[in-house]
């Protein structure tokens, strides 16, 4: 499975450092709010995209998650310096 292999074996940090973009094909009438993920999928960001809509929404959402995943790399340099100091 994908997830264990790029999520497990690099020790991900899965609430924080995945996201997970799922595509509907426009008209598949695919319902966003009831879907259900096995674990550990469920634990995942979860972004519902499709080609026709906005482009934006998706480019900001990716955004967001650069930037907890900055702010998290952060955190963690902070933490170990003050250790060393």
């Amino acid at each position: 499975m994908w997830y264990a292999c790029f999520a497990l074996q690099q020790f991900l940090q899965t609430h924080s450092q995945c996201l997970l973009i799922i595509h509907h094909k426009p008209g598949s009438g695919r319902d966003k709010e009831n879907l259900s993920l096995l674990p550990p999928l469920n634990k995942l960001k979860l972004v519902h995209w499709n080609l026709e809509g906005d482009p934006e929404e998706i480019q900001m959402e990716f955004i967001k998650y650069l930037k907890s995943i900055i702010n998290s790399m952060s955190e963690s340099r902070d933490g170990e310096m003050s250790i060393i100091t």
